[in-house]
């Protein structure tokens, strides 16, 4: 038998169903942005190799009656190290935007923005952390369900929050806060880096008005520190940045280079680098293992 392509749609004729794991591979998909197969059987509740050959692969290929194709495959995924031995990324289609807005479920979620890696990374950080968070007891909440509390300026197109003050404009790659057990929360703005930013100021990103790690720590600095995010976000919890970086050494560049502080965290993961290869686990130790910091103890997510 010959194999569909896995990066464009041929449809057999079948019709599909509207089911249930269907569904929470659409609700997934709107809340984090596209993420790869195993995420989505985590998100199902269902095997891998169910999802992948009896629920995801008709999603891309066949059509539902009423809405047509509910997800796609991006593109930008034929960049990838050896494909074939990596997870398809998804991402929700137009269709199945409409399919969950007909049946009160579409919600106004911060979509990852970037090339489609950059997207990956922060769609995945999200996921796994909402994930394992679950699992112990401690209430996810993402990002929009803060923003229409406090009716935040957001972004047209990724509909996430921008601050502008002083010539200084920030974009979070993600925004989410935590419940802790005790009642406590926290908030976590996400930044990710595939080793494709400039740590610190040159002659040249100066004159391209580039924007280097070190911009991105003083504009956290100002927001932070200065307690502007406060009246930004309508909050008065505590708020930190997770820097999740794909090379330890561009992380080892940017802990040197900034001074001392509490609100700047570190972690490193071997997905979606240089290579782009998609992530064959949930990124736990985002949650059960320690964060760095520059000149302070390592922070720890469960309280």
């Amino acid at each position: 038998m010959e194999r569909r392509s896995r990066d464009k749609s041929i449809s057999t004729g079948k019709t599909i169903r509207i089911t249930e794991p269907r569904i929470k591979v659409l609700e997934a998909l709107q809340t984090h942005g596209m993420l790869p197969t195993n995420y989505l059987a985590v998100a199902a509740d269902k095997s891998v190799d169910y999802m992948r050959n009896h629920v995801l692969k008709d999603m891309f290929h066949e059509s539902t009656r009423e809405y047509g194709k509910l997800v796609v495959r991006p593109s930008g995924q034929k960049r990838t190290d050896v494909k074939w031995n990596n997870y398809a990324l998804y991402a929700l289609s137009e269709n199945g935007r409409q399919l969950l807005f007909d049946r009160g479920l579409d919600q106004d979620c911060i979509r990852p923005s970037g090339e489609v890696f950059h997207q990956a990374l922060t769609s995945a950080v999200t996921f796994s952390i909402a994930e394992t968070c679950k699992v112990m007891g401690i209430e996810y909440i993402p990002g929009h369900v803060i923003l229409e509390k406090c009716g935040s300026f957001r972004q047209d197109t990724y509909r996430g929050p921008v601050w502008v003050h002083n010539g200084t404009r920030l974009i979070p790659d993600q925004l989410f806060s935590l419940k802790q057990k005790d009642g406590s929360v926290e908030v976590f703005v996400v930044e990710v880096d595939r080793g494709t930013e400039q740590t610190s100021r040159t002659v040249a990103s100066q004159k391209s008005r580039r924007k280097t790690l070190q911009d991105m720590f003083a504009a956290y600095k100002d927001y932070i520190v200065g307690g502007f995010y406060k009246n930004h976000l309508c909050i008065d919890s505590e708020m930190y940045v997770l820097n999740v970086m794909t090379n330890p050494g561009t992380m080892a560049n940017f802990m040197d280079l900034i001074p001392n502080n509490d609100f700047m965290l570190f972690q490193t993961v071997d997905c979606f680098g240089d290579e782009a290869r998609t992530p064959r686990k949930i990124l736990h130790q985002l949650v059960t293992e320690p964060w760095l910091r520059k000149g302070h103890k390592s922070f720890q997510i469960p309280q």
